[in-house]
């Protein structure tokens, strides 16, 4: 009984270690699911990398078992349909998570502020260009198309000359004329009232 016992266990010994090379060379010889899911990641982003809407994107790019995953911020739906589109038809990909958040630019307050300024600036210019507003003392405001000049003129006419030169500027939505007559200038138009026939 224990010699077959001994005879089963030697011929058992050699189909193991057969199984098992071949086991072994197989792996060897063959791609492993991690090795194709690196490929793909490796493939998506150059092809992201190299796509003029989307290469400055911060987009982050994971798969697993022919799935990409992709994370980060763009600026608009129509940037997240891109990355997915670039993604989904890169070679060996199964599927596509498009987890990609749509973020406002972080620029849009600062260029809003610097349309405000400009239109100020021009608004501005425009008054100094008109002989009659040029030596008052004028200020100009300006907020999402709002403009508001308030200081001292010599007269009511210059005060409406004043708001309608601001209104014609491109870009000026309304005007907030706070203009006031000078005390000097009031002072003045009475004492040339009073001197008159």
């Amino acid at each position: 009984m224990k010699r077959n016992l001994l005879v089963g266990v030697l011929l058992c010994v050699p189909v193991i270690s057969t199984i098992a090379g071949c086991a072994s060379s197989r792996a060897a010889g063959e791609r492993t699911d991690t090795d194709d899911d690196q490929a793909i990641t490796q493939r998506v982003t150059a092809t992201l990398a190299v796509d003029p809407e989307v290469h400055q994107l911060p987009i982050d790019v994971d798969t697993s078992n022919r799935y990409v995953t992709l994370t980060g911020t763009v600026d608009n739906e129509d940037q997240k349909r891109r990355v997915e589109q670039l993604a989904d038809e890169t070679i060996g990909v199964d599927g596509v998570r498009n987890r990609l958040v749509v973020t406002a630019p972080a620029t849009v307050e600062i260029a809003d502020g610097g349309n405000d300024n400009r239109l100020t600036n021009k608004v501005e210019a425009k008054l100094a260009s008109h002989l009659g507003l040029r030596a008052l003392d004028i200020d100009v405001d300006s907020r999402n198309g709002i403009v508001r000049l308030s200081g001292e003129t010599e007269n009511k006419e210059a005060a409406t000359k004043a708001g309608r030169v601001a209104f014609a500027v491109e870009g000026v939505k309304s005007v907030e004329n706070n203009l006031t007559v000078s005390e000097a200038a009031e002072d003045a138009e009475t004492d040339d009232g009073e001197m008159s026939p």
